[in-house]
């Protein structure tokens, strides 16, 4: 039965659209599905994106987790909307002054402002200070003729040099397009336009600076497709795209290749075939794949060079030594880890993962300090 709730629930994210549960509010400090983690720049807070995959509220929510009361703040959240997809953070002096989600159920890019005049993230979206977010937070047009595309899913944040100007590029699941936004100084994104790849199936894209090019994974198909984004061009279009082929393997149709870029290297986290493939964004060539765990899903890097992996089917964590390229340790969690997130907090003798498990509406974190009697053990669940 548990199998058969959690297919229901995956397909939810097909189509995404709400139906109307009677208008309850999401209640604020609270998770429902929680999906996307992003960590604050001083890694003190995470940001959670919870879904509301059930429909359970008119909504769902975009939460403040504190790292070191392991607790969400139950006032410091936002109502955002139903299926919520990536945190794009806007970072300037070292602080976070908003984030963006893309809201998959009305094709819309939610605008988050966050203040922290207090040293703690307090998030809002609409003028009056209500945790709703008004039609001024809310962009579902591109131009007078050209709107969102069909299912926005990831985001990604990036300074163009070109442009002296902070970006932000939207990826759609659905549409096959991208969407992207010049960042002003208050953050507000002003559109440049949408370049429809016709590529279906895009989720999070990932800027190389060394590079100027923007790399996106896709759920359909076997393949990271690279371009630069021509500004020069109305409508806006991109050059030089590329599709690379991944070495070993067959798109699955889920949402699962998380990719991070160190460097002028890229870490695909490929659960095809079982391996972490590493791509040169200077070359657009794998250069090596690394042994990983079953049906791998997301991973992240710590500071001292180590790949901690996840996998949602397999209900695994693995930490792999990418000095020796082998795994160091694997071990079984109890729940499904959906989406990942590391804070390295040396003031505060931190080194953790948390993890989203999204079926039973919490958060997981796992003790990452080899120092640790309690190392790669589940410390908490934070709901």
């Amino acid at each position: 039965m548990k199998r058969l709730v959690l297919v229901v629930l995956l397909g939810l994210l097909v189509g995404c659209k709400s139906r109307d549960f009677g208008g309850v509010p999401y209640p604020i400090g609270e998770l429902r599905f929680p999906v996307t983690l992003t960590p604050t720049p001083d890694q003190r807070f995470v940001l959670v994106a919870s879904a509301n995959f059930d429909l359970q509220y008119r909504a769902g929510g975009l939460s403040v987790l504190d790292v070191e009361r392991n607790a969400v703040l139950k006032d410091r959240g936002v109502e955002i909307g139903n299926f919520a997809g990536d945190i794009a953070l806007l970072v300037r002096d070292g602080k976070p002054v908003n984030a963006y989600v893309p809201v998959r159920e009305d094709d819309t890019l939610v605008v988050v402002d966050i203040d922290t005049a207090d040293g703690t993230p307090q998030l809002s979206c609409a003028a009056d200070g209500s945790p709703v977010c008004d039609d001024a937070h809310r962009v579902t047009v591109i131009d007078d003729e050209t709107v969102i595309g069909s299912d926005p899913f990831g985001a990604a944040v990036f300074h163009e040099p070109l442009l002296d100007a902070d970006m932000l590029v939207v990826t759609e699941l659905a549409g096959g397009g991208i969407d992207v936004f010049r960042l002003g100084d208050d953050g507000t994104p002003s559109p440049v336009g949408r370049v429809a790849l016709d590529l279906p199936g895009m989720l999070t894209p990932v800027y190389v600076p060394g590079t100027g090019r923007v790399y996106v994974p896709d759920k359909f198909y076997n393949t990271i497709t690279t371009f630069e984004i021509d500004y020069g061009t109305s409508p806006l279009e991109v050059r030089e795209r590329r599709d690379v082929s991944l070495p070993v393997g067959l798109a699955t149709g889920d949402y699962f290749r998380r990719m991070i870029a160190v460097g002028d290297t890229l870490y695909v986290a490929d659960r095809n075939s079982d391996r972490v493939v590493l791509l040169d964004a200077r070359t657009n060539e794998v250069v090596r794949t690394l042994p990983a765990i079953p049906g791998v899903t997301s991973l992240a890097l710590t500071p001292d060079g180590k790949l901690v992996l996840t996998s949602f089917d397999d209900r695994r964590l693995a930490v792999l030594d990418l000095a020796s390229g082998e795994l160091e340790s694997v071990l079984g969690l109890q729940r499904r880890p959906y989406e990942l997130a590391l804070v390295d907090l040396p003031v505060l003798g931190l080194r953790r993962a948390y993890f989203s498990s999204f079926t039973d509406h919490r958060v997981g974190v796992l003790d990452l300090d080899p120092a640790s009697d309690r190392y790669l053990q589940t410390i908490a669940f934070v709901r």
